[in-house]
């Protein structure tokens, strides 16, 4: 039962997290990971906020699959995944570099 639970909420968050990204996708936050915002300045903003919005729906994709694992399978693993992805934010944030410059 609890891990029905869990599964529900990561959906819920999942669908949250689109809806969002759907709705700011003009004008997404701009957030480095390892940076923090008053440290550097956007170049390409077009380009860097289209990575933003491409992470954002990766990390929803991400974890709508974690929910729909974790009722399917009922395992203390599927609770872990989401902590992965860390992993999606840094490969994201790496490319992101790419188009800012710090002061």
């Amino acid at each position: 039962m609890l891990y029905n639970i869990l599964g529900v909420i990561f959906i819920i968050l999942a669908i949250r997290g689109v809806i969002f990204t759907l709705n700011n996708k003009n004008n997404m936050p701009l957030s480095v990971y390892g940076l923090q915002k008053e440290k550097y300045q956007v170049i390409d903003k077009n380009k860097f906020n289209r990575i933003m919005v491409t992470q954002s729906i990766f990390l929803s994709i991400y974890i709508l699959l974690t929910g729909v694992l974790c009722i399917i399978s009922k395992e203390l693993a599927c609770i872990i995944l989401p902590a992965l992805s860390i992993y999606i934010n840094i490969i994201f944030s790496k490319k992101a570099k790419k188009y800012i410059k710090t002061k």
